[in-house]
């Protein structure tokens, strides 16, 4: 991997790793890789959910499935499947 792009770009990476961040950007990648939600703008994460093909932003949450133990199931069949 070639750094040199990178150089370019910021001449004092040291000064630059140092500073402070305005933002809570590590509450925010904290909460995010605890998810494995990804981090980014909402025209990010819908252009990997349509490349993905699958939901990554948060759904409203759904009841759970009832089920049924199997001495429950029993009573509602005809007596000649048991």
């Amino acid at each position: 991997m070639m750094a040199c792009p990178l150089l370019a770009l910021r001449s004092d990476w040291d000064r630059f790793i140092g500073e402070p961040d305005g933002s809570d950007i590590g509450g925010l990648l904290h909460a995010h890789a605890s998810t494995r939600r990804p981090l980014g703008p909402d025209a990010f994460v819908e252009a990997l959910e349509q490349r993905l093909q699958r939901a990554l932003k948060r759904q409203q949450p759904r009841p759970k499935p009832r089920q049924r133990d199997g001495h429950t199931l029993e009573l509602f069949e005809p007596p000649e499947q048991r």
